[in-house]
């Protein structure tokens, strides 16, 4: 049911409105070990952090994962290809 996923991309700011995942990310999934994936979590962030797909994993937007968020993990949702910022 989840994979995992690692390395967070820093934090974003907490005011802005949450994005709607595209739909042309579709295209491109599902994604594997070692691409960048875009996980929306159940915090304030601006939008999803990016997360590098674990070894042995295969994801598709909305397939929850487990994310190191810094000393605990966290549960979020695949929103699609991570954005590289």
């Amino acid at each position: 049911m989840g994979g995992s996923v690692t390395r967070p991309s820093p934090g974003r700011r907490a005011d802005a409105p949450a994005p709607q995942p595209e739909p042309a990310a579709r295209e491109t999934l599902p994604l594997g070990p070692g691409d960048r994936v875009g996980v929306m979590l159940p915090m304030p962030f601006e939008g999803p952090l990016d997360y590098r797909v674990a070894e042995g994993a295969s994801l598709v937007p909305g397939s929850f994962v487990s994310v190191a968020l810094g000393s605990r993990r966290a549960t979020g949702v695949v929103w699609g290809p991570g954005s590289g910022d």
